[in-house]
């Protein structure tokens, strides 16, 4: 995304575009899966405490989401734009691969809150695991 985006969408969600913020920002617009504490932290050279803090505040404006946590691990993804501070609006599966580890968040139309009559769901977290596309292939080609 470009800078000009990143700073109007962190301004619209109330929260100063600093230089950490937008390269957080930058550096999980530039991957379609989640990125893991690890991974963001390589990929922006902050100390560790500075990458927690702008985590948080963005996860708090809903600008992102935790997509998975392990034992090892967490793994965090760019919010759609129906999130906000009210809450996060995920109707979506986080995805891990057990083979490469990536984390995805992948839209699917069967989750929705049509299909929990009478219940008011505040937030969604539901998980799935498996081969992602890259690795099923070499195995099923093994086979």
């Amino acid at each position: 995304m470009a800078k000009k985006k990143l700073i109007l969408k962190l301004q619209n969600a109330g929260v100063k575009p600093t230089a950490h913020r937008l390269q957080v920002m930058d550096v999980l617009e530039s991957f379609e899966w989640a990125l893991s504490l690890k991974q963001l932290s390589s990929s922006t050279q902050m100390d560790r405490i500075t990458l927690y803090r702008t985590l948080r505040t963005l996860e708090t404006h809903g600008l992102i989401h935790l997509a998975r946590e392990t034992t090892h691990d967490k793994f965090y993804a760019l919010c759609k734009d129906h999130c906000g501070t009210t809450g996060h609006k995920h109707a979506h599966v986080h995805f891990e691969c057990l083979s490469c580890h990536s984390v995805r968040c992948v839209e699917s139309s069967v989750i929705t809150e049509q299909s929990l009559p009478g219940l008011k769901v505040a937030e969604w977290n539901v998980q799935a695991s498996g081969w992602c596309p890259d690795c099923v292939q070499p195995e099923a080609a093994s086979v």
